[in-house]
């Protein structure tokens, strides 16, 4: 395996670390290795009832609450999903309010596309959402998922802004101090070679881990 996941100590708490092994590495193959982990019974998980029991049909669902900006590859997967067109999908499931902030936040409280406690658009879901886990992951292993999926948000900004969605030289009133934060990190993020790698991607398959510093 070109990626694999491992358990250890950090801080006083068991945590969960991903090992990449190879420059051939890919974000689908991270995913691959990483998405199982919703169904291990064996991860300790925060808000399970009993603490090892599967995401799925999980009541305290993370849907319910989360700020979700979709990566790019995501965006147009979830768009050929539904069958809308990019801009569709903005005026559909963007909260507009914060889409004029720059930010294209997926309405939530709850997220849209839960139905039932599932997601109705599981197979195209963004990256938060397969990367999301309620448990302690190793620093090293938080940074990296952080600034993927950081990457796939800002390709996101400005595959909008050239669509004339999104307006990148808004300014911050209006903002929360979360939302503040995360627009700068974004704005930081739109010339990484990563964010680059968005773009050019057609799927996860395309993406190589390497552009991610993936030294551990």
């Amino acid at each position: 395996m070109k990626v694999s996941v491992y358990k250890d100590w950090e801080n006083g708490k068991l945590g969960l670390g991903v090992k990449v092994a190879g420059k051939g590495a890919t974000l689908a193959d991270l995913l691959q290795a990483w998405e199982p982990l919703a169904d291990d019974d064996t991860v300790f998980k925060q808000y399970a009832q009993d603490n090892y029991s599967v995401c799925k049909g999980c009541r305290v669902n993370c849907c319910r609450q989360a700020y979700v900006i979709p990566d790019l590859v995501s965006l147009k997967k979830m768009s050929d999903y539904l069958g809308l067109s990019p801009q569709e999908f903005a005026v559909r499931y963007f909260d507009q309010e914060k889409l004029r902030l720059s930010l294209p936040r997926l309405r939530s409280s709850p997220c849209l596309f839960l139905v039932e406690d599932c997601c109705s658009v599981y197979p195209a879901r963004t990256l938060i959402c397969r990367f999301y886990l309620c448990t302690h992951i190793l620093g090293e292993t938080e940074e990296l998922i952080y600034s993927i999926a950081l990457a796939g948000m800002a390709a996101t900004q400005i595959y909008l802004h050239r669509l004339g969605i999104v307006d990148l030289g808004q300014q911050s009133g209006g903002m929360t101090s979360y939302e503040a934060s995360l627009s700068s990190l974004l704005a930081k993020a739109r010339d990484s070679k990563a964010t680059a790698a968005f773009f050019e991607a057609a799927d996860y398959s395309d993406i190589p881990l390497a552009i991610f510093d993936t030294g551990r």
